[in-house]
């Protein structure tokens, strides 16, 4: 299945049914939740009526309160549970079904993701992770292209501010497959600095462990996209006409800052997104066709980016 329209007749016959199933247990998780918030709201205020009354001793409305956070603490612990349940009922029951839709032969995971590893191999950013996270992983070929892709989330430990915390670094679609040249040097692509508003120092922090800059004979994707390359020649090899067109499109078509690394027998690519990608949705019908077809759009990026920078085609052969 490769059109959304294809998708689509999917989605009316099939999918939709699967849907609403789930959408009943999460209606029922809702009622639940504002049942059980309101009955907590009342005892709030009995508590502080209690107290404001002379006749009643401390002891009984410590009692009270004491017995209202253990009531706090059971129900938050199972509707944690139960929120976990219905997540892995959508996931197993609704993403893997996107995924199969789009190739059968594909394998998914949704609470596994890349690994580290391979997000530090690819040296897009090269801050060092303190913390990270992932899943919904997918694996799989097409045609002689062998892909990973999942959703990952990377950070530092910042205590340059008053408060410390935790700062991310890359929150995305995480994507690596097979290149079909053989790369002796490392390329990389990245976000204009002038359209993303870094100051020159800014730049020259974020890329001084990619090489020197490459100028390119494309105003379009100089606009768009900066290239660095410990091997000037090479870089201008790998980054063809054909290949700097396919990386504009997909900028147009992702509307994200998007980033690609060439090294070693790989192509990397990390995508940006604020939010969450695959999550089933608590306060919103997840049944809505936009819902769904946006998860699609996420998961045949995986093809897009293989056919878009024409991976398939062998041009230099691999020793």
């Amino acid at each position: 299945m490769n059109t959304i329209e294809e998708f689509r007749v999917f989605y009316k016959y099939q999918l939709k049914s699967d849907l609403k199933v789930i959408d009943q247990f999460r209606k029922t998780f809702l009622k639940t939740f504002f049942f059980v918030f309101l009955e907590i709201i009342l005892a709030i205020i009995v508590v502080f009526n209690l107290k404001f009354r002379t006749l009643v001793p401390d002891i009984y409305i410590w009692c009270i309160i004491f017995g209202l956070i253990i009531f706090l603490v059971f129900f938050f612990t199972k509707i944690k549970k139960q929120y976990q349940e219905y997540r892995e009922k959508y996931k197993k029951e609704i993403v893997s079904q996107i995924v199969r839709s789009i190739n059968p032969n594909w394998d998914y995971s949704f609470n596994e993701s890349i690994l580290l590893g391979e997000y530090v191999e690819s040296n897009i950013f090269s801050m060092g992770v303190e913390r990270h996270s992932g899943d919904d992983l997918i694996t799989g070929r097409i045609e002689n292209t062998d892909f990973k892709c999942s959703e990952f989330h990377t950070e530092y430990y910042s205590s340059a501010i008053k408060q410390q915390v935790y700062v991310t670094i890359f929150k995305g679609l995480f994507f690596h497959a097979n290149f079909n040249k053989q790369i002796h040097g490392e390329t990389y692509v990245a976000p204009s600095f002038t359209d993303r508003g870094f100051a020159k120092i800014g730049h020259d922090i974020m890329f001084r462990d990619q090489g020197e800059e490459v100028k390119l004979e494309n105003p379009e994707f100089e606009k768009i996209f900066v290239v660095h390359a410990t091997n000037q020649n090479e870089a201008r090899y790998i980054l063809s006409y054909t290949m700097m067109e396919a990386m504009v499109d997909l900028h147009k078509m992702c509307k994200r800052p998007i980033y690609f690394s060439f090294k070693g027998s790989r192509v990397y690519c990390a995508i940006c997104f604020k939010k969450d990608l695959f999550e089933p949705t608590i306060l919103r019908s997840s049944v809505k066709f936009e819902k769904i077809a946006l998860i699609y759009n996420l998961f045949i990026l995986n093809s897009l980016i293989i056919k878009e920078l024409d991976l398939n085609t062998r041009i230099w052969t691999k020793e």
